[in-house]
Order: C-alpha cells, then structure tokens, then sequence
C-alpha cells in the first residue's frame, strides 16, 4: 500500500516535470515557470496528502484486524458478563424480596408459613441471572425452590 502510494506522488511530480518541459519556447519566462513549478508543488501536496490518510486508514484497519483477532468466543463471553453483570447492579434495587420470594414458595407449596420449619433462604446467582433458593420442611417433606429475583417466577422446584 505505502509502495502504491509513494509511486503516485512520484508520477504526480513527473507529469508536473513534463508539464513544465512542454511549455512552448515563448511561455518559457519566469512568470510562466513559477506558475507551473507552484501547480506541481501543489498538486504533490494533495498527493502527499492524499497518502497520508491512506496510510491513517490502513493503520485503522490493521489495528480492528488486530482486535478482532483478540474477539475469541472466550473474550466476547467475558464481555457479555461483564454487562450482564452491570446490568444486575443496576436491577438490584427492583428485586423482589426474601419476604415475596418465601410468600411465592409458600403459595405454590399450599402451606402457611407457620406449617414451615427449618427455613433457609439465600439470594445467589445461577448463570449470573439473581434469584432466591428457598428450602423448608413440612413434617418430614422437604421443598426447594428457586424463584427469579427480578420477576418472581418459580425456575425450578423439588419435593421429597
């Protein structure tokens, strides 16, 4: 690419160099020369910039190759966590609560919670999704829930 560019500042400057020998014998003065040699000045500065910003562009494009080369599945998953990790900080206000997540074990159970003994409760995350895990007994059955800490609905559950 710096090859390409480099030879068409060079045949800009040559064809300026033509221009200039081509003249006709009488145009030849000062004036006329100056005017030309300011013409092929100029346009080796538009081709000077011109391959200054092609340049700026491949830079760009090397460093993107170079950074989609480091978005391995590994990366971008670290980076999807990293969000959906932020993005439960900023839910933690709206959870539902211990209180709501035993009061939907409960009704889902059919019991009171005065039926309930040895109750735990314990907010954790599965899959980095927040939720509730809600285990109690009932005579000798015991009961596990798992109840989405934002919505409130019963992801899994077991009796035994």
């Amino acid at each position: 690419m710096k090859h390409t560019i480099r030879l068409s500042a060079s045949i800009l400057a040559t064809v300026g160099a033509v221009a200039l020998l081509s003249l006709p014998a009488g145009a030849q003065d000062a004036a006329a020369l100056s005017q030309a040699a300011q013409e092929a000045a100029k346009a080796a500065q538009q081709a000077a910039t011109a391959a200054q910003q092609a340049a700026d562009a491949a830079k760009k494009a090397l460093e993107a190759a170079e950074a989609a080369k480091q978005a391995t599945p590994e990366r971008v998953n670290q980076l999807k966590e990293t969000v959906q990790e932020a993005a439960g900080k900023a839910l933690a206000g709206t959870y539902i609560g211990e209180d709501k997540a035993k009061a939907i074990a409960f009704a889902h159970a059919g019991i009171t919670a005065d039926q309930a003994s040895r109750l735990r409760i314990k907010f954790d995350r599965d899959d980095r999704r927040p939720e509730y895990e809600v285990e109690f007994n009932v005579g000798r059955t015991e009961y596990e829930y798992d109840i989405d800490a934002v919505t409130g609905a019963i992801r899994s559950y077991e009796r035994e």
